[in-house]
């Protein structure tokens, strides 16, 4: 019940405004409700009345990545790198945070440390491939992906290689890949707009206009892909 959890926590704070646990607490809570713009004020008065340095450092950094504020979770999360650097999601967020502010050297060093911590296995590849993808270094993304997708049961491991394909504008291989996501998660609503955008690139009208009708009839309020 996060929103009652919130409402007391809140009253907590105006109550006992230096308690550090309570700003942790109440950050946690807007945060498993999807409030992360409101998660940010409490996750930055918690760090600042000194709880728990490294986890909560850890929960700010995510949030600031969330909220695509990367140059701020990168500042954040740079710091806790000893104590974190064995942890996938961390350097997953680390990286994408300096890939997106365009230090791409400083995000190929901690997609390196991913793949140490992690070995050569599909899963790994994965999380390198959409780590790519996210700070917008699409043919490492691919070259990732590629080898990811040797485990097709991967979470939409085709939708993001059609992705990067897309945005390399090898619209075959994109409408390749986005086939075989759809022929697994049918009901995958913007697997089927992304298809319509390379159908119209590839001034197939008709395909493009069946697969937007598709991904509108599955998510009636998908704005884009």
């Amino acid at each position: 019940r996060f929103g009652a959890a919130i409402e007391s926590l809140q009253e907590a704070a105006r109550l006992a405004p230096g308690v550090a646990g309570i700003h942790l607490n109440l950050g946690l809570a807007h945060l498993r409700q999807g409030g992360y713009r409101e998660a940010v004020s409490p996750f930055q008065k918690a760090l600042e009345l000194g709880a728990e340095p490294g986890r909560t450092r850890y929960l700010l950094g995510f949030t600031y990545y969330l909220v695509n504020d990367y140059e701020a979770a990168a500042k954040i999360l740079d710091p806790i790198y000893p104590q974190f650097s064995t942890q996938l999601e961390y350097l997953f967020v680390l990286g994408a945070s300096h890939g997106k502010c365009g230090r791409e050297q400083e995000a190929a060093r901690i997609f390196d440390q991913m793949l140490q911590v992690g070995g050569d296995s599909p899963r790994i590849h994965w999380f390198l491939g959409n780590a790519y993808l996210t700070a917008q270094v699409d043919r490492k993304a691919i070259e990732e992906l590629e080898k990811a997708s040797a485990d097709p049961k991967l979470p939409y491991v085709f939708y993001s290689l059609g992705l990067a394909y897309y945005r390399t504008r090898e619209l075959d291989k994109a409408a390749a890949a986005l086939d075989r996501e759809i022929s697994l998660n049918p009901q995958f609503a913007a697997a089927h707009g992304l298809r319509g955008s390379v159908s119209l690139d590839q001034r197939r009208l008709d395909e493009a206009l069946a697969s937007y009708q598709k991904a509108l009839e599955l998510e009636p309020n998908l704005v884009g892909t």
